[in-house]
């Protein structure tokens, strides 16, 4: 593709809302993104703030705020102590920030801050595990999106990374995701085969994560026996190399990068210091996702004394103190044109206040996006307290998945078949002005990141009479096309291929369909990809297909939660009375635990206590008396 070029724009002064502001096209960032250069390496920067953050008191409603103190007699915020924003604002955008806002007011100024008002989705839900997990999945209230099983995050980066999520090479030697501050593996991260996307390391630092990892399970066997025993020993070798090839790349560029500037003391300012500092080491992770906690306030919200202090202002102050230390550390080591802040939580607070000094579960919040490729200002108009049914706003401004589109197009270039597989396609047409005009992602650009030859159109797997695993695909045009490999996995990570195929064609105006079979598929869940290589060794991958196939003794075997903390629950259904025996093995081979497990005809569980267990990888064995064998890797985590 012949690439565009951006308008150069100058260092003029431009006004907005009567306040001067600069347009951060330096000509070092002009040279870096002219044409298509440079949207591979930006990075997006989660902020979770979990418990349902009361936007009410965030984002005070100027232009209604006698309706918002009938409503807060005891916790309102007085006016005189809100932080004004610039004059020029429409008045139903006209917002104070809380007293703790500073740092956030400091970056509004600066145009690094967009606020973005009214915030939620269709018909929400006020539990704060489903929100969570409704937002993090793409989702919404409606019958449809309800009960979504993979993430928007992880669903972006497998379309837009097929094939690279955990398996590091010179390409993509770091993780797709990074996940800090919970020990918890994030719903958004996981794949459409329900795999994550991202690394988890909790809450240690990533030199922590580093040491946690190689001293888990010492040497790996070099020698495997060619059994099935053999193949899932070779699979969890293979994932623990992974594991520690990650381990060792943060820790490198974690060691090589470098804080400049001071950060506040608490939990969410080292967390967004250590992803400053492994950006500074050279790190080319996509998505991180940090997790600041405690604005589920139901009592203490305001000081009974004085309402502009409390649990609230207390955690408003941690948000905004270390967002604009984040900011300026980026700004200091030059990497602030690559990274894009954007904070959610799962839902607002009710706009009267309850009777403890705090506020109930509510439905709309603000989100704030926040660095140098913001286009800094007010998105959305303030919450209508005209409109309010059984105690809870019933207005939504802005679909959080607008947000999202934006910025998944408009900042990290994804083209519309990645928004597709998102799930985020409907509301490219809705998509939002927040991203700063010299940084937008040239549409010519959207998607325009494989460097091969080759167009791949579509690559299906599909299960043909429980007994072969049929694989068609299509190409577009074939320019130096080498050869084709089938590759198949057990966990949808760890490829092997199993089938090798020439290009058939030469040209660009033709369109070649292609098919090959695995005439001997695994049993259980597997997973199939289509390795393409031109002329000159350029890989490229195609998304992954998940295959079920379920053996003639038993419809059920299924093993979860995975990753576990305390517990295992092992599901097996089975269409005779029969005796299983169930064994956990270590990746060095060795007998950890045995169970005989009788089984009933049809549904049989069986929960295993591992809070003995060391992190690590594992993998179960279940083994009935006809020698039906059932194997799948385990990780435990703490």
């Amino acid at each position: 593709m012949k690439r565009r070029q951006f308008v150069k724009l100058g260092s003029v002064p431009l006004l907005m809302h009567g306040l001067q502001l600069r347009t951060f096209a330096s000509p070092s960032m002009v040279k870096f993104f002219t044409g298509c250069e440079g949207i591979s390496d930006r990075i997006l920067v989660i902020i979770q703030m979990s418990g349902g953050n009361d936007g009410v008191n965030t984002t005070v409603a100027l232009d209604q705020y006698d309706l918002y103190a009938n409503l807060r007699s005891k916790i309102k915020l007085p006016q005189n102590s809100l932080i004004k924003l610039q004059t020029g604002l429409a008045s139903n955008q006209q917002i104070g920030l809380h007293p703790s806002l500073t740092g956030f007011k400091s970056l509004y100024d600066q145009g690094k801050l967009n606020i973005i008002q009214g915030v939620s989705y269709n018909q929400p839900n006020l539990s704060h595990f489903k929100s969570t997990d409704l937002i993090l999945s793409g989702g919404d209230g409606t019958p449809d999106l309800f009960n979504l099983t993979s993430g928007w995050m992880g669903r972006y980066l497998d379309s837009s990374f097929p094939g690279k999520a955990g398996n590091p090479n010179a390409e993509y030697p770091d993780p797709l995701g990074i996940q800090v501050g919970d020990d918890r593996p994030s719903t958004g991260f996981i794949t459409s085969v329900d795999i994550s996307a991202a690394v988890n390391i909790g809450w240690n630092d990533p030199a922590g994560y580093y040491n946690q990892v190689v001293e888990i399970g010492g040497a790996p066997p070099t020698n495997f026996p060619n059994t099935d025993y053999g193949s899932e020993l070779d699979f969890l070798t293979q994932v623990q190399n992974n594991v520690s090839a990650y381990a060792g790349r943060i820790s490198e560029v974690f060691n090589k990068g470098k804080n400049f500037i001071d950060y506040p003391d608490n939990s969410l300012a080292y967390q967004l210091k250590s992803v400053a500092r492994m950006i500074s080491g050279g790190s080319k992770t996509k998505i991180f996702l940090v997790n600041t906690y405690g604005y589920d306030t139901h009592t203490k919200q305001v000081e009974a004394s004085d309402p502009t202090l409390g649990e609230h202002a207390d955690r408003l102050s941690e948000l905004s103190d270390s967002m604009k230390s984040f900011v300026d550390d980026l700004v200091a080591s030059k990497q602030d044109h690559r990274v894009l802040g954007v904070t959610f939580s799962e839902f607002g607070r009710k706009p009267a206040e309850n009777a403890n000094l705090g506020t109930d579960h509510g439905t709309i919040a603000p989100m704030f996006l926040i660095g140098t490729p913001t286009k800094g200002g007010v998105t959305g108009i303030n919450n209508n307290f005209s409109k309010i049914e059984d105690e809870l706003f019933t207005e939504v401004n802005i679909d959080y998945r607008r947000v999202l589109t934006t910025i998944l197009q408009d900042w990290l270039g994804a083209s519309t078949a990645v928004l597709s597989t998102t799930l985020f396609d409907s509301f490219q047409s809705q998509k939002l002005d927040i991203i700063n005009p010299v940084l937008k992602v040239d549409p010519a650009c959207l998607g325009n990141f494989s460097p091969l030859p080759i167009k791949l159109i579509s690559f299906d797997a599909n299960l043909v009479n429980d007994q072969q695993v049929e694989c068609k695909w299509l190409t577009a045009f074939e320019t130096e096309n080498s050869r084709f490999e089938v590759q198949r996995s057990r966990d949808g990570q760890i490829f092997s291929t199993i089938l090798l195929r020439k290009g058939d064609g030469i040209g660009e105006s033709e369109t070649f369909i292609y098919g090959e079979t695995d005439q001997n598929p695994l049993f259980g869940i597997s997973y199939y990809r289509l390795k393409t290589i031109d002329n000159q060794g350029i890989v490229e991958y195609s998304m992954i297909r998940k295959i079920e196939r379920k053996s003639k003794e038993e419809k059920t075997f299924k093993i979860y939660p995975n990753p576990a903390i305390f517990e295992v629950n092992i599901v097996l259904s089975s269409r005779i009375i029969n005796q299983a025996e169930v064994l956990l093995i270590d990746q060095s081979g060795r007998q950890i635990m045995q169970k005989h497990w009788p089984l009933d005809q049809g549904f049989n569980k069986l929960n295993l206590d591992i809070t003995h267990l060391s992190p690590g990888n594992y993998f179960i064995q279940v083994m009935d008396r006809k020698n039906i064998n059932m194997t799948t890797p385990i990780s435990v985590v703490r």
